[in-house]
């Protein structure tokens, strides 16, 4: 099986339908990032019984490989359409797609090319600005053309923004030849973040009431200890959705763990919940926490 994804050749066992690709590998060559090539295959049924297609599973976002039709009779030859979209990514790729027949695993075909870029962003295509930064700058500068003027493009953020993670997506064309826009991305963090210790919870036990200490702490990740956590009231930091029965109640004071909470639960509620549940903590001029909850009978 591993000799087989990796060559993205047939797969050759008994019992299995059998389905074959010719081309079994598509070659783009190079391609100016921003095209949208195809190519055709042939996908044939040698066999004596009709193959449905169940499914065609790939390997990433940046091809598709469309089927003409998914039942193929004895003997019967159809087309499948590679597409390629040469925006997500630059370089050499290899991608393989596995069509899985009614019967089990049958076919692979594989396409690779190399993404020539048109072209180079600075600093990056992704700008995080900083406490205190209130506008990314990106220079766009063109590969395919000598002393061509490079392009600046700028993002400013909103002023105004509540605690947590932003995330914004500029779409920019440097040239009016451009079929596809060059995507930038621009982050900023306001405020700490924050993570719940635990992060997530499985219930094995819904016959009795849940009790359990939830501690709220900056994430790790964004670096020290917020000295401002030790003059947060824990009796002001709210949880949703909150139910009748359901209880946050402080444990104690901040320490290096964090802000110690009881998230008490019902019995009754936790038999009746046929999903998993996110709980939100809400930690006034902070931003938010998330706790995952899953019991047994949650599908």
């Amino acid at each position: 099986m591993k000799n087989w994804m990796c060559a993205g050749v047939l797969l050759p066992m008994v019992g299995w339908a059998q389905l074959t690709v010719s081309p079994e590998v598509t070659d783009f060559g190079k391609v100016v990032q921003g095209e949208r090539p195809s190519a055709v295959v042939t996908v044939a049924n040698p066999t004596s019984k009709p193959i449905v297609i169940r499914d065609v599973i790939r390997t990433c976002s940046c091809a598709d490989l469309v089927l003409e039709k998914r039942t193929i009779a004895p003997g019967e030859k159809v087309k499948a359409t590679f597409v390629l979209d040469s925006n997500v990514f630059d370089g050499p790729f290899q991608k393989t797609f596995f069509l899985r027949t009614v019967g089990g695993p049958s076919a692979a075909a594989t396409v690779k090319g190399d993404i020539r870029p048109r072209w180079k962003v600075e600093p990056g295509t992704e700008i995080a600005l900083k406490e205190g930064e209130t506008t990314a700058t990106f220079k766009v500068i063109p590969l395919d053309g000598e002393g061509a003027e490079p392009m600046v493009a700028t993002f400013t953020p909103p002023k105004t923004l509540s605690v947590g993670y932003h995330q914004w997506k500029v779409a920019v064309w440097p040239d009016v030849t451009a079929e596809q826009p060059v995507c930038l991305k621009v982050t900023k963090r306001v405020g700490t973040p924050w993570v719940t210790v635990p992060r997530s919870l499985f219930v094995n036990e819904t016959e009795k009431d849940l009790s359990l200490v939830v501690c709220l702490k900056p994430d790790t990740l964004a670096g020290a200890m917020d000295p401002k956590v030790r003059t947060i009231d824990p009796a002001t930091i709210a949880v949703s959705p909150l139910r009748d029965g359901m209880t946050l109640t402080p444990v104690g004071p901040a320490t290096s763990q964090g802000i110690p909470l009881r998230l008490s639960i019902p019995k009754e509620h936790l038999g009746s919940w046929k999903t998993p549940k996110t709980f939100v903590f809400t930690i006034p001029g902070h931003g938010t926490a998330s706790l995952y909850l899953k019991s047994k009978i949650m599908k």
